[in-house]
Formats: structure tokens, C-alpha cells, sequence
């Protein structure tokens, strides 16, 4: 496949996908001073305190400190005896990360919806409601990116009947049932993402923009070693990319650049990657809606295209107008023929 394919040049628009993957560090950078009413953004390493576990834990004598969740609940779900901790456990973490509210000026999360196109992804693993509360309210503008949820959502309902998915408390638009609580996939090493068909469609949805990709985004997320069929998936969808040779992987992290180029050496073995500290060095920052476009014609046709940020402001409706602008260029450059015609054939939900 060449890359002349997707790459109209007389219009500047490259037709393949931009992929972001976002874990709980973005959330933490998107609301460092946690949600509209205060509420924290767990990590891994002190979401037993943020939430309020510990009581529970100490109970049951569990010791808890200076570990990592993952760790404790897989410890926890290992023994049969402990049936009743792991639901009063699952309670909570629900309960908290659904009762998450978005500030109402512009987020982090906001930028990001604005910043990507219909033919982009975005891949979370968090089960905070605060991406898809962005996403609601920016619909309208219509010219949105895909979201899945890797983990599950405490936002996302779903009709396992008619592959339906949705917000939590709406109905099925074919049945008309109430959508009912997608299921969350807490921190166990043996996930089993193929065992539930959400999930598994989610993963196979993820998997398709992958290879077919021309920038991947990782933000706040370090695959840890243990989630093996995690590495596997995003591994094998990276070595399978039509675009390897070009393909740019961008990793917005606070750790070290040794430890992430370490961590992350096998998804790319041609070295194309880059590290920030802050989304705010990235492309989706810095070319807004044309983050394909921006690398594309920099390396291949050394032209690349000025900077064009959204600005700082925090009025939302301001944020908007200035996507709207964007949006309505790309909307009269549309060509006819249909981008990615060669994709996987998968059976998906629709939203």
C-alpha cells in the first residue's frame, strides 16, 4: 500500500487515522486539581485512599500500603472467601468514578475531542466519566473523533442484543430497552479482553485504526508489563501497520525518556517515536484537526505546515467557534471516494 493513496496533496489532507490512547495519567494532567467539585483523579498507586478503601481493606487485615492496586486486587480476587470484599470494593470504584463531574470552562478533554476528526480514535482505559461528559457536549459540532473504552465506562451503557452503545439511563435505538452498565475490567494480569463481546469489539475497533494508522498518540499510559494480552494486541497491531515505515509515535509522559524508550522499545522497531512531558509539545496541540496532514507533508513533501493552536481561552463556546472554523474547511474540501476501503471487516457496535 502507498501512502499516495490516502495523501491528497493539491487539498493538504492525509485520510489516515491519528490514534490516541489515554490512560489514568491523562485524566490526572486534564483535571490536576480534580474534578468540578474537587474530587481527585486516582492513580494506580493511591487510588485505595483516594476512593476510600482503606477501612475495607483493613478489616479484612489486607495490607494496602505502599502498593500498587493492581497488585491488592489481584490478591483480593484470588481467594473465594473474600467474594463479598471484591463487590463492597467494586461498589465504590464505581459509585466514585461515576459521580465525577466535567468543570464547566474548557478542559483538557474538550481540546482534545475538538483537536481530532471523524476518521481519528480515541482509546481509553480509564473508567472516569469525564472524556465522554467532553464528548456530549462538543456533539453538535458532529465532526467528532470515535471513542472506545478499553476497561469499560462508568458513563457507557450498552444492548449486548443489538450491539448498541450509549450513555447510561438511555434507551436502545432499535429495541428501545434500557441500556444497561458496560462492564469494567479491573486491574487482574488475566484480563481476558475477548471474553466479553463489548470489550472484545472495543479492542478489535482499536485494533483496525492501528494498522491502518499514521500517528499514534500515547498519553499517560505505561502498558504495564503485567497486562500481557494488552502489550500482545497493541504489539501485533503496530508490527501490522500498512504505514510502518512513516508511522510516528508520540508518548506524553512525566517518567524519564530512558525508562519509556525502554518500555516501549517493541512497538516500534523503526525508532519513530518521540517523548513529551506535556500534550502541549504534541501535534494534536499544536495542528489541531490536522495532526496527519502536519507530519505527512513535513516529512514527504517538505512542507510543513505553520502551527495553528487553539487559543488558551476557557470559554468553551469560544473553543468551539474556533473548531467550527475548521471543521466547515474541512466539510468543503471533502472528496467523493470513501477513505479506507480496504479496511477489516468486523462486526462492531455503532454509537
Amino acid at each position: 500500500m502507498s501512502i499516495t493513496q490516502y495523501l491528497d496533496v493539491n487539498n493538504k489532507i492525509n485520510y489516515l487515522p491519528h490514534v490516541v490512547i489515554l490512560g489514568a495519567g491523562a485524566s490526572l494532567a486534564a483535571f490536576p486539581d480534580g474534578d468540578a467539585t474537587g474530587k481527585r483523579l486516582p492513580l494506580m498507586n493511591n487510588l485505595v485512599e483516594t476512593i476510600g478503601l482503606s477501612k475495607l481493606l483493613e478489616k479484612e487485615s489486607i495490607n494496602y500500603l505502599n502498593r500498587n492496586f493492581e497488585d491488592i486486587y489481584s490478591e483480593v480476587a484470588s481467594k473465594k472467601e473474600n467474594h463479598e470484599l471484591l463487590k463492597l470494593m467494586q461498589s465504590k470504584i464505581k459509585k466514585y468514578f461515576y459521580n465525577l463531574k466535567l468543570p464547566k470552562h474548557a478542559t483538557l478533554y474538550d481540546r482534545l475531542i475538538l483537536s481530532l476528526r471523524k476518521k481519528d480514535i480515541i482509546a481509553t482505559f480509564n473508567w472516569d466519566p469525564l472524556l465522554m461528559q467532553a464528548y456530549k457536549r462538543n456533539v453538535h459540532l458532529k465532526e467528532l473523533p470515535q471513542i472506545v473504552f478499553l476497561h469499560g465506562n462508568t458513563y457507557i451503557g450498552i444492548c449486548r442484543k443489538d450491539k448498541i452503545k450509549g450513555y447510561v439511563g438511555s434507551v436502545c435505538l432499535k429495541c428501545g430497552a434500557k441500556l444497561k452498565p458496560s462492564q469494567l475490567l479491573y486491574p487482574i494480569s488475566d484480563k481476558k479482553y475477548t471474553e466479553d463481546l463489548y470489550i472484545k469489539d472495543e479492542w478489535n475497533r482499536l485494533s483496525v485504526l492501528i494498522k491502518n494508522a499514521y500517528l499514534v498518540t500515547i498519553f499517560g499510559y505505561s502498558i504495564p508489563k503485567t497486562d500481557v494480552a494488552a502489550r500482545k494486541i497493541l504489539v501485533d497491531s503496530i508490527n501490522c501497520n500498512k504505514s510502518k515505515e512513516l508511522l510516528e509515535i508520540e508518548i506524553i509522559d512525566i517518567k524519564d525518556h530512558s525508562v519509556l524508550a525502554n518500555n516501549w522499545k517493541k512497538f516500534n522497531d523503526k525508532k519513530h517515536y518521540t517523548f513529551f512531558e506535556s500534550i502541549e509539545y504534541s501535534f494534536i496541540t499544536n495542528h489541531p484537526r490536522r495532526t496527519c496532514e502536519a507530519l505527512a507533508f513535513a516529512t514527504l513533501q517538505q512542507d510543513p505546515l505553520l502551527n495553528s493552536s487553539y487559543s488558551k481561552t476557557n470559554d468553551l463556546k469560544v473553543l468551539q467557534a474556533e473548531a467550527k472554523v475548521l471543521i466547515q474547511d474541512e466539510l468543503s474540501k471533502r472528496v467523493a471516494f470513501t477513505p479506507f476501503e480496504n479496511w477489516e471487516k468486523v462486526d462492531l457496535p455503532n454509537f
